[in-house]
């Protein structure tokens, strides 16, 4: 919702802000179909891989916070949004707590993740 691009530009630039964080590739920038409630503008999505010491629960602490920097307002599961920041995978790493699912739950699900991971 509202500037994409610049919201997609701004995150990378955040998380490439990062210390003890290297983005070492990135997919094409991908429009998709909103999830969850129809009628939705669609999406712009993007994958990352990036090598990083960061634990992953700090990591996700991280993506909130940078989330916030740029703008995202808390709405309602599945409701549209400024950006969304999400670890899809780490290696080597399961984890399956309230806050965090690694691999992310919807992985196979998603073709940009598909095509990008």
């Amino acid at each position: 919702m509202g500037d994409r691009e610049y919201f997609l530009e701004q995150a990378r630039n955040e998380l490439e802000s990062l210390e003890m964080l290297k983005i070492t590739g990135k997919s094409p920038v991908m429009e998709t179909s909103p999830v969850g409630f129809e009628g939705q503008a669609f999406y712009l999505n993007q994958v990352l891989l990036a090598e990083t010491s960061i634990e992953p629960a700090a990591l996700l602490a991280q993506a909130k916070d940078i989330e916030k920097k740029i703008g995202r307002i808390d709405r309602s599961r599945w409701a549209e949004r400024e950006i969304d920041i999400d670890i899809i995978l780490y290696e080597g790493v399961l984890i399956s707590t309230p806050e965090l699912t690694i691999p992310h739950k919807e992985l196979a699900s998603r073709l940009f993740l598909l095509e990008g991971c």
